[in-house]
């Protein structure tokens, strides 16, 4: 099931018992120096709780923006994932 548009496109908000990683935070800082940030690790270790710190401490800058998307099990059609991504972005997907 994919989920709500809104859900879908907002980074979850950190609940009240997180683990700051002020050094991977800190490795994230520098991402718009690169072509492409990958965060690779097993599931359940945190991923998702470190992107949406690095998009809350990185707000606020007008020439940086971050977009996010939820992936869904239909993403894995490039077609689902592209249109997931213009919505991310809010440009309409090429036809």
């Amino acid at each position: 099931m994919i989920p709500a548009s809104g859900v879908r496109f907002e980074p979850p908000v950190p609940g009240r018992a997180r683990i700051d990683r002020p050094r991977l935070l800190e490795r994230l800082r520098d991402r718009f120096a690169r072509v492409v940030t990958v965060v690779v690790t097993p599931a359940g270790m945190g991923k998702t709780t470190l992107l949406a710190q690095a998009l809350e401490a990185g707000r606020g800058g007008e020439s940086e923006m971050d977009f996010w998307l939820t992936c869904a099990p239909d993403d894995a059609a490039p077609s689902s994932l592209a249109e997931g991504l213009c919505g991310a972005m809010g440009i309409a997907p090429a036809r």
